[in-house]
């Protein structure tokens, strides 16, 4: 009868500590999915800090694109779900109804859940690819290199010196200018990015309107 009505007596457990320990782990997840989802938006955006690091193929575009819009509903997920956990307390401490935001919790960590592994497969199926068939994309020191190969191949032995006069690198091509020896001559090579060979070089010579 005493153990009866000490717990009868006892305090009613807090509704808002009930729901942060109920819903501690879906929390937790959020946090950790709107990490590594600008982890991943970050990995992209490095991409076009420098155009030779945008692959040139369609497949890798796509695999590519498709894991930064995924990892973008990552992030938008996450932070619609943190923000109903925080919808959730906020009603919780002023007694209302908190069904609606249970349920939005648990929509946006399926949401979450579901872009976080789908950007992983596209990624990790981006990597597979690269590593089976892609091309490594040429860095712009190896791209100079093999402009100035052509160069000295196409001029002879009186390529001499040899001035850097323009460098492009879009996402199919790079284009790199050359003066060679006096600066009435300039050579223009084409550079493939996705076989990274030489296409073309033009031979210019200033004032005499020729090219070849």
């Amino acid at each position: 009868m005493f153990q009866l009505a000490h717990h009868m007596s006892g305090t009613v457990p807090d509704p808002v500590q009930a729901a942060i320990n109920a819903q501690s782990g879906r929390f937790e997840f959020f946090k950790q999915s709107l990490t590594l989802g600008l982890a991943g938006i970050g990995g992209i955006a490095a991409l076009f800090t420098d155009t030779t690091k945008i692959p040139a193929e369609p497949w890798a575009r796509i695999l590519i694109g498709a894991g930064g819009f995924l990892a973008l509903v990552t992030v938008a997920a996450a932070l619609f779900g943190i923000s109903a956990y925080a919808n959730l307390l906020a009603v919780l401490s002023k007694g209302k109804p908190v069904a609606t935001f249970e349920a939005g919790i648990i929509r946006h960590a399926k949401l979450a859940y579901a872009g976080l592994g789908f950007a992983g497969i596209a990624f990790f199926l981006f990597g597979l690819a690269r590593l089976l068939f892609g091309t490594a994309p040429l860095s712009a020191d190896a791209t100079l290199g093999l402009a100035r190969q052509a160069i000295i191949a196409a001029a002879g032995p009186g390529a001499d010196p040899i001035t850097l006069d323009r460098y492009e690198a879009g996402s199919k091509e790079v284009v790199v200018n050359y003066a060679v020896g006096p600066a009435t001559q300039k050579y223009t090579v084409h550079i493939d990015r996705a076989s990274s060979s030489v296409t073309s070089i033009v031979h210019t010579v200033v004032g005499a309107g020729g090219t070849h």
